[in-house]
């Protein structure tokens, strides 16, 4: 498995140039590829990197199509590049609540650098803030992303949601039936957005 993901040639870049020169594999699961580039990206710049038919898993197995991944050149956060979108603080009993945040800028965001603070009407003191992915994960312009505690659940209560946008953040405050804000910051505490929420903004139908 090592050997097939250290090839080079298993992967292509479009747009073209930026094609890798070698590939570090992390052993010892070999989950992931550390990708050496033939030269730097470029800023606003959106690539798909496509890992053709070469590649097999663990048991020789063929992947079925070319698998397809959409990546960039991540830049600072600005303000209201990122807004939290939707709010479901009262889902009902035995389900998840979730904020859901949207790119509406043209550039490409890093998550592990944007931070998640919720200020309950109900609670008082001051309010820890979290990084809302532990590991760098990209937003693209125009894409969404679903922040909540748990993605396995959340995934079993929206089942035509995919996967791959829920980010389970470590830490997740729940959300006060009663209202409150949220806030997302950099790593600064610069404010990038901020919403409030209160019950005569629940729509009962979403329950």
């Amino acid at each position: 498995i090592s050997l097939q993901m250290s090839n080079a040639s298993a992967y292509t870049i479009e747009p073209p140039s930026v094609n890798p020169k070698s590939v570090f594999c992390s052993g010892p699961l070999y989950h992931s590829a550390i990708l050496a580039l033939a030269s730097p990206l470029l800023k606003k710049t959106i690539y798909t990197l496509t890992i053709n038919h070469s590649m097999t898993d663990c048991v020789g197995n063929h992947l079925k199509i070319p698998t397809q991944i959409q990546f960039g050149l991540p830049l600072p956060l600005k303000n209201r590049g990122i807004i939290i979108n939707e709010i479901m603080f009262d889902p009902g009993p035995d389900k998840e609540e979730f904020i859901e945040i949207y790119n509406r800028s043209p550039e490409i965001y890093d998550l592990n650098k944007l931070f998640l603070k919720v200020e309950n009407t109900t609670s008082s003191g001051q309010k820890p803030t979290v990084r809302i992915s532990g590991e760098g994960r990209l937003i693209l312009p125009g894409e969404y992303r679903v922040l909540t505690s748990s993605k396995n659940l959340l995934s079993k209560q929206f089942p035509l949601l995919p996967m791959a946008l829920i980010i389970e953040t470590f830490g997740f405050q729940a959300l006060s039936n009663e209202g409150g804000i949220i806030i997302l910051a950099d790593s600064t505490g610069t404010v990038i957005d901020k919403a409030s929420f209160n019950p005569s903004m629940h729509f009962q139908m979403l329950r």
